[in-house]
């Protein structure tokens, strides 16, 4: 009896323990790989001890058959699953030769083992207290050679891992079951080590068997497995992840029974409520989760929640509430899914506090909605407030207003006195308008010096009238920039709907035409929208559209007008003057184009087109026969304040080997006078380059006599208003011979333009006016046509002829 109870005692339970450890692991995690074979490798243990309690238990020849299958093949499949237990343990992968010279090791010695191979029999050998068993020599040399590889391979690799681990160090749980799996390791062959000494020397070896103590020292092993399990959170259950999760999680988590009564919560939802996160105060356990909140907002839609609680479906929402303890307002994402707990119907609720967010979401919308320089509203916020009253008005017979206003010399101001200056005198007007417009009425900054007003309720035109009269008024009053005071006014446009439309682009576009015929009017003042100005803008829209594509159409072309001596009678130079053949709108007269292609920016790709077009085709009339004509190119404002204007003239002048003194370039007061210093200075620069500068127009604007003396002109030439009346009129005469006698003192040449009969020719001359062009002389002409005019014109005595 002795020699069944005590390997039951001494052997066999020990070994349901190992059977019982490798299924809790595997039941932790059915589908890890993980799990799967450190339950398989503690469950080679288990089996291999089980053939230890077999052969103690049996007869002799059963006890044979248990040791040859149980267990010395175990031994070599426990160790062949060591190996891929390591690999799958340890996250810093192994190289996969180690693991399967290992493995092939342990496979070549469980084939021996059954095959019967010499030198690897197993025998049973009887003690006086247990059986042991009795391996062969070659076994025993396998045996150990693979248990020394595995044990060395165990503690390199895992070093290695826990040498690599030193440089993360919040990685505390890896370094703490790889420490411990080195100790356990190590304290199991030490031990086994020490024992087995011990034995022997106290002759203890028929009660303490060599296989024996390595059976109790393997629980060392074993124990750390389930130490590092419970305490490292190795090989966790699905159950101990959600618990981690559930503690730690950063969103307030409570499950509720059917009453909406709390049977538990997380910290991060008892920190939100203003409870103590001590878990031995459980006050709030079963209370209403209502009690520790109220909102201000509608109550939650209870048939919503109700049908969700019925179908089980997950119901999202944000909600909006103070909590009581703490009299905080938060906002929450509140996501509630429903299960069935004893047979009621309970709610797990995800509250996650977005009061930041929503907060942030809240300014930017602000920022989005409002204009950040002056705080009223920006074009966004007008277009929708515009919208939200035109869908009132569907349903009245009301009527509003809309009053689009852009400020007159504002650019002048803010580029004379700076941004900074600029941005403050902003800031007054929207003050200004918000204090001026009534209540009900929104004003809104659109952009750069734009305003819009709108003013539901207006009833009479008188009424808009009245407001944007006012509001220019206020505008017009002095402002204190930089400890001086400025004027500005304001150009208003005004729309009405419905008469002027009821979608909300129409009437800000029909407010923005009336504003700029306005502006056209002499600025300053009000304007009521009136369909012809529609017409009037889209003509002018037509016409920029137009000028984008009629460079790259060839849709531009140039006519010359002949320029006389009148002493000689002979063409000394010809003016090239631009004309535009739209394909579109037909043939456009300059007077109309150029002030809009000057607006839109465009004259200074138009001017130097007509720069280089006239220089080319001049050099073409030059190699005609006419090498001393001089052409005349008019030159834009915008185009004399380019810094590097004079530098590109020359670059044309020698790309088309061009002389710089056949080309005069013509300039009005007006746009000499814009930025005097700049225009002087490239005036020098193209003075000095050798071509003719002529100061064209004179006798409109201001007429300065003094720009004759700061300017290196060559030529004035007279305005054709001061040559229309000179037969009529011996006050324009006389004006005229007094411009043509004090430029002569200056040494400047009088060019007339606008001579357009025979009687004007004869006094010009009479007055001694050096040159003239006019209809009457010849007019514009494209270049084939003028260059016949020219040499016909050579073979006949120009002065008796005209």
């Amino acid at each position: 009896m002795a020699h069944f109870f005590l390997p039951l005692f001494f052997i066999f339970v020990p070994v349901l323990l190992l059977f019982y450890m490798a299924a809790e692991i595997h039941s932790r995690d059915r589908k890890s790989a993980l799990h799967r074979w450190t339950a398989i490798h503690v469950a080679t243990y288990a089996i291999m001890f089980f053939g230890m309690f077999l052969i103690n238990v049996l007869p002799q020849a059963s006890a044979l058959l248990a040791a040859h299958y149980l267990g010395g093949s175990t031994w070599f499949l426990n160790l062949m699953t060591g190996f891929f237990f390591l690999r799958k343990f340890i996250r810093y992968r192994i190289p996969s030769f180690l693991v399967w010279i290992g493995a092939i090791g342990a496979m070549s010695g469980l084939a021996a083992v059954l095959a019967g191979y010499p030198g690897f029999e197993i025998a049973v050998r009887s003690e006086p207290v247990w059986k042991t068993y009795e391996r062969g020599e070659l076994l025993n040399l396998w045996v150990f050679a693979l248990s020394s590889y595995s044990t060395l391979l165990n503690l390199w690799w895992f070093g290695v891992a826990y040498r690599k681990l030193k440089a993360k160090p919040w990685a505390v749980l890896e370094r703490k079951r790889i420490r411990l799996f080195i100790i356990g390791i190590a304290a199991m062959m030490a031990g086994i080590a020490i024992l087995q000494t011990l034995s022997d020397r106290l002759g203890l070896t028929m009660y303490f068997s060599d296989d024996l103590i390595a059976f109790y020292m393997v629980f060392v092993y074993v124990g750390a497995l389930r130490y590092a399990m419970v305490n490292y959170d190795f090989l966790s259950s699905g159950g101990r992840r959600y618990e981690i999760l559930f503690q730690n999680a950063s969103d307030g988590i409570v499950i509720c029974d059917e009453d909406s009564r709390i049977m538990d919560a997380n910290p991060a939802f008892l920190r939100m409520s203003g409870i103590a996160e001590d878990r031995a105060d459980k006050s709030w356990l079963r209370t209403y989760i209502t009690d520790l909140y109220y909102s201000l907002e509608q109550p939650l839609n209870k048939d919503l929640f109700i049908e969700a609680k019925t179908s089980r479906k997950p119901l999202r929402l944000q909600r909006r509430i103070t909590m009581r303890r703490t009299n905080r307002t938060l906002d929450l994402d509140v996501c509630i899914a429903f299960f069935e707990m004893d047979g009621e119907v309970w709610s797990f609720e995800i509250l996650k506090d977005i009061t930041v967010q929503k907060s942030t979401e809240e300014k930017l919308i602000d920022q989005a909605l409002h204009d950040q320089l002056t705080g009223l509203g920006n074009r966004r916020k007008f277009f929708e407030q515009l919208l939200a009253e035109l869908q009132v008005l569907e349903n009245s017979d009301s009527s509003l207003t809309v009053l689009m206003i852009d400020l007159d010399q504002f650019k002048w101001l803010n580029d004379t006195l700076g941004h900074f200056a600029g941005d403050e005198l902003l800031r007054k007007v929207a003050e200004r308008l918000r204090m001026a417009v009534p209540e009900n009425g929104c004003v809104a900054r659109l952009g750069g010096d734009e305003f819009a007003v709108l003013l539901p309720g207006v009833r009479w035109e008188q009424e808009a009238e009245a407001l944007a009269s006012e509001l220019i008024h206020q505008i017009r009053k002095p402002y204190l920039i930089l400890n001086r005071q400025y004027l500005i006014g304001a150009s208003v446009g005004i729309s009405i709907a419905p008469r002027d439309g009821c979608d909300a682009e129409e009437l800000l576009r029909n407010a923005d035409i009336a504003m700029y015929t306005a502006k056209k009017a002499g600025r300053d003042r009000y304007q009521m929208f009136m369909p012809a100005q529609r017409e009037d803008s889209e003509r002018a829209l037509a016409l920029v559209n137009g000028l984008w594509t009629a460079l790259e159409g060839d849709e531009f072309s140039l006519h010359y007008q002949p320029q006389i001596d009148l002493g000689t009678g002979r063409i000394i130079g010809v003016e090239a003057l631009l004309r535009w053949n739209s394909s579109e709108l037909g043939p456009v007269s300059p007077d109309v184009f150029i002030p809009i292609a000057e607006e839109n920016g465009l004259i200074v790709a138009i001017g130097d087109w007509v720069l280089r077009k006239g220089i080319e085709e001049g050099k073409r009339m030059m190699d005609a026969g006419f090498p001393e004509l001089v052409v005349s190119v008019n030159v834009s404002p915008r185009q004399l304040k380019e810094r590097q204007f004079a530098s590109k003239v020359a670059d044309i002048l020698r790309e088309q080997n061009f002389p710089a003194g056949n080309l005069c370039l013509e300039i009005t007061e007006s746009s000499a006078i814009e930025d005097l210093e700049l225009s002087l200075l490239i005036c020098r620069e193209i003075v000095e380059s050798g071509v003719n500068l002529a100061l064209d127009d004179f006798g409109t604007g201001y007429s300065s006599l003094s720009m004759l003396s700061q300017f290196p002109f060559r030529t004035v030439k007279l305005d054709k208003s001061l040559i229309r009346e000179i037969e009529t009129s011996p006050h324009d005469a006389e004006v005229v011979q007094m411009i043509v006698k004090l430029s002569g003192l200056s040494g400047i040449e009088v060019l007339a333009e606008g001579v357009e009969t025979k009687r004007q020719f004869e006094l010009l001359n009479r007055f001694e006016c050096s040159f003239a062009q006019g209809y009457w002389i010849g007019r514009p002409m494209p270049e084939p046509e003028f260059l016949s005019w020219m040499q016909a014109a050579v073979s006949r005595e120009i002065g008796g002829t005209f």
